[in-house]
């Protein structure tokens, strides 16, 4: 990748230790207290390992075929995955013991995610969504959607969870087991992320786009003009940032003020491939993106549009998170998972 060199990243990323999966590696939770680290891979297995040296804590093959999702519970002492089958598992923290089978209503469940209080998860199967308390008993089930829900994504406070299909966003609050509201939108959308304020709903779309809510009115918008479909987005700690794929440029767009109808994005140069992975630090404005050409590289857009850090994988990027402040692990469709 000749657009990252010495003379244009300050530093070489150092591998702190290294993985290998039994396949292309499909998703990577870290822990809320950042001790340890939960990798999902298309065998089907999940494995468990310390933050600080990868030591391997436990195994376990949960899936014939494809684990797709991991989320830890708010408090550390659970991890729940779903994947190619019919049942959800919520994973004791030591050992990996199942606390609860799930079973989600369809043939697999491709999403699960706790609400941030930890009294509530709510997992996808096809079109339909469904809600458990904690300890696993069932809550209500969402009548089914116009197609297969594609993301899910909760409120920051946890009362209430997004979904996305084609036709728009449906809003869902737990405790009334209904649909609060719903934004229309004529296409079929790919992902959601919610700023942490609550202000905005992003999602990308199938045709190419960018497609934003400000939720205090409904009132929506978009950014066009993507090559290919911009499935990776994160917020920044503030929510004054957006960053996007759909390119092998990652485009930030500014929400302060009144934008960013109106404005240019920021353009961040240097992946010689299409970027697959985005994620900003957990309270710093570093973002790290990760691309097809199996690069990593950090960012600090309020400083400048220069990369600051990158690194090499073995494959494309398919799986990236933060560890904790100071790690960041990714995952290749080779198997591979580095820590740096």
């Amino acid at each position: 990748m000749s657009g990252v060199t010495e003379s244009t990243a300050r530093f070489e990323l150092a591998a702190r230790w290294k993985l290998v999966a039994d396949d292309f590696v499909t998703a990577i939770a870290g822990s809320p207290d950042g001790a340890l680290v939960a990798v999902a891979d298309a065998s089907g297995a999940v494995t468990c390992v310390r933050a600080g040296d990868g030591a391997i804590q436990w195994k376990r093959p949960l899936f014939a075929m494809s684990a797709l999702s991991l989320d830890w519970h708010p408090n550390g002492s659970a991890l729940v995955a779903c994947g190619q089958d019919r049942f959800a598992h919520v994973l004791e923290r030591d050992g990996g013991a199942s606390k609860s089978k799930l079973d989600g209503g369809g043939p697999w469940i491709e999403h699960a995610r706790w609400a941030s209080h930890g009294r509530t998860l709510a997992t996808a199967a096809g079109k339909v969504v469904r809600f458990w308390h904690a300890d696993g008993a069932p809550m209500f089930e969402t009548p089914p959607q116009a197609s297969t829900i594609a993301a899910i994504a909760w409120r920051k406070d946890g009362n209430e969870l997004a979904t996305a299909c084609y036709g728009g966003v449906h809003f869902w609050t737990p405790s009334r087991g209904a649909s609060t509201r719903q934004f229309l939108w004529k296409g079929s959308l790919l992902s959601l992320a919610w700023s942490p304020d609550i202000k905005v709903l992003a999602a990308s779309s199938q045709d190419c786009s960018v497609h934003f809510w400000r939720l205090s009115n409904g009132k929506d918008s978009e950014m066009t003009g993507y090559p290919f479909k911009p499935k990776a987005l994160a917020w920044d700690a503030a929510s004054s940032l957006l960053a996007t794929g759909g390119d092998k440029t990652v485009m930030l767009w500014s929400f302060s003020g009144k934008g960013p109808e109106g404005t240019a994005p920021i353009e961040l140069e240097a992946h010689q491939g299409l970027v697959t992975e985005l994620a900003f630090h957990r309270s710093k404005c570093v973002l790290a993106s990760g691309s097809e050409d199996a690069s990593i590289i950090l960012w600090e857009p309020r400083r400048g549009r220069g990369p600051v850090g990158y690194g090499f994988v073995e494959d494309k990027v398919s799986s990236l998170a933060w560890a904790d402040a100071d790690r960041l692990v990714v995952g290749d469709a080779s198997g591979h998972v580095h820590c740096f």
